[in-house]
């Protein structure tokens, strides 16, 4: 049994490209259309502004989609314009979901709920920014905490609470 799921696993490693599902005997294949918590990442400006002290929450999570990894997104807090800036270093096109859990007074980014997870679509901030880009809003305090939220490059986002799937 263990010479034939080495052999299917080579067989499915040489197709994965063109197979949507591959299963090993004794295993269950992958749903490509199932939900999956979408990546996410905090950015907070403690005090002051420039780059954030940034967590990783959920990145590059198991679906069947390719997915821009968090650390090529970046975040820029600006004193001049008192603006949040995002900036995507994907190799794709990415909607981003932006929710704020502090320091946002007025500006286009809503309030998250107490588990941002369950924000409902109405309070975020949705915005496609092109491979590269980037997303300018003001007004931002330096006391600012923004929870950012993404899908696979074609995944779309389900809300409350939030999941990726096609």
């Amino acid at each position: 049994m263990r010479g034939l799921r080495g052999i299917v696993g080579v067989v499915c490693s040489l197709f994965l490209a063109s197979v949507a599902a591959c299963r090993l005997p004794g295993t269950t294949a992958v749903d490509s259309t199932a939900a999956y918590t979408p990546s996410w990442i905090s950015a907070s400006w403690d005090a002051g502004y420039g780059p954030p002290a940034l967590r990783f929450n959920r990145d590059a999570p198991l679906h069947p989609d390719a997915i821009c990894p968090a650390y090529s997104i970046g975040f820029r807090l600006s004193s001049g314009r008192d603006s949040l800036t995002v900036i995507s270093g994907c190799d794709t096109p990415a909607t981003f979901y932006l929710c704020a859990t502090n320091g946002y007074p007025g500006g286009a980014v809503p309030q998250c709920a107490a588990d941002p997870l369950a924000t409902p679509a109405g309070s975020l901030t949705v915005t496609a920014i092109p491979a590269g880009g980037r997303w300018t809003d003001a007004p931002a305090d330096s006391g600012l905490s923004v929870e950012v939220f993404y899908c696979g490059e074609r995944s779309t986002m389900a809300f409350a609470p939030l999941r990726c799937g096609r």
